[in-house]
């Protein structure tokens, strides 16, 4: 879940040169950093984003997968469409 919360906000100190994963033990991998706790990654291309209300689309080509440790991952749900 702290993985989880430290993606899930804006992150405002990016134009300050921090990134999200400061602090995450973290895996390199040819395409970019690996969460070393995550149960899995993609890794992705971007082929493409637009804009869609107060959100953006991103369509990506995958690259590269792996499944990192046999665990459940994390779901996210929200109860409704209006709240999380």
């Amino acid at each position: 879940m702290e993985i989880f919360k430290k993606f899930a906000k804006p992150f405002a100190s990016i134009a300050e040169g921090m990134s999200r994963f400061d602090g995450l033990a973290v895996a390199d991998n040819a395409d970019g950093p690996v969460l070393s706790d995550s149960v899995a990654f993609l890794s992705c291309s971007v082929l493409t984003q637009t804009a869609a209300g107060d959100h953006i689309v991103v369509l990506a080509q995958v690259l590269d997968g792996a499944l990192l440790q046999a665990d459940e991952p994390m779901v996210h749900l929200r109860s409704n469409g209006f709240q999380y």
